[in-house]
């Protein structure tokens, strides 16, 4: 019967250690709404650009829209509520004020602005997209994906070993490592370790070194199969259609030549490491059956952390939450 204990508390260890390394990249960073954004689009076969430069302070959002006759507003009342973006912009010329009211949605890598505020089945009439990425020093990590922006760039390998090996570094996966190792050693699992500062020590060491090899892992399987590390989020909007997106995307990533496929470096990364964590661990022989029950608990989980990591930006915005990432450095302002 202990044995049986000490088996299921294991397991659930893993499976947690598993669960948070999955989730971690999904909704650690998204970068800010301020900065510089840009759109290009053709009407008539005349190419027409637009600007937006947009600076947050709190809640609130100033900044200046340069409109595609290279007319610049002022813009004034910005807010950003979830993922819906919204601004009054005026301009004066010869005395006579001109005010626009424009609303539309936000994305990490894009904001879709509207000619109807009040209906999200419109047409797009402006798609920005991000510009300042590399001068501004925002992270390319935490990028949702599931549409390519319009000039999509690959992550050269020196960003990739940054999203994937510098996750080690980051105050959430140390906090998260810690508390791991908390819960192992209050359920004194595995019971074959003692306790104490010296048991504890030791639980903290095995998994951080079994996320070490996942990350880099991670990051030679992505740089080798040319993967793009960052994951897929839907961008649609309704329940329904976002949880299918998830679904969908939770095995796929995207390459470094625009396309979608199987995210082998993900799988063969989270696998090994599954693998290496009952080879370490006492009590946990592998055998094919164990391999496969690990296997198919995987491909579970990633579909479940898909789905979680597609509405959590949305629910730490609702629950006003996301202030208190920030003032933790764990999202930029």
């Amino acid at each position: 019967m202990k044995r049986l204990v000490d088996k299921l508390r294991l397991k659930s260890l893993a499976l947690s250690l598993m669960l948070f390394a999955i989730v971690l990249p999904s909704t650690a960073q998204d970068p800010a709404v301020g900065g510089h954004w840009a759109a290009t689009w053709s009407e008539n076969k005349i190419v027409y650009t637009a600007a937006l430069i947009l600076r947050t302070s709190g809640h609130q959002i100033t900044g200046t829209f340069t409109d595609r006759n290279r007319v610049e507003w002022e813009i004034q009342d910005g807010k950003l509520e979830a993922n819906r973006l919204s601004f009054d912009a005026s301009e004066t010329t010869n005395g006579e004020t001109r005010t626009l009211h424009l609303a539309g949605n936000f994305t990490s890598d894009a904001i879709t602005l509207q000619d109807n505020p009040g209906s999200l089945d419109q047409e797009p009439i402006m798609i920005f997209h991000r510009t300042d990425e590399a001068t501004q020093g925002g992270s390319p990590c935490r990028r949702s994906q599931a549409t390519a922006p319009a000039r999509y760039s690959p992550l050269t390998n020196g960003q990739k070993f940054g999203c994937t090996v510098g996750v080690l570094a980051h105050p959430t996966f140390l906090v998260g490592i810690a508390l791991g190792a908390g819960i192992a050693q209050l359920q004194h699992a595995p019971s074959q370790w003692e306790l104490g500062a010296e048991g504890y020590g030791r639980r903290f060491g095995t998994l951080y070194g079994i996320a070490a090899f996942r990350q880099s892992a991670l990051f030679a399987g992505t740089a080798l199969l040319r993967e793009d590390p960052r994951p897929l989020r839907s961008e649609r909007h309704g329940f329904l259609s976002r949880t299918g997106d998830a679904l969908k995307l939770g095995l796929l990533s995207r390459r470094d030549d625009d396309s979608l496929g199987f995210a082998w470096a993900r799988s063969v990364a989270d696998l090994g490491t599954g693998t290496l964590a009952m080879a370490v661990y006492p009590g946990h022989p592998i055998t094919g059956r164990s391999i496969m029950a690990l296997s198919l608990g995987y491909f579970a989980g990633r579909e479940a952390s898909s789905v979680f990591g597609g509405f959590a930006p949305d629910v730490t915005k609702a629950l006003h939450i996301d202030g208190v990432m920030r003032m933790l450095h764990l999202q930029k302002r």
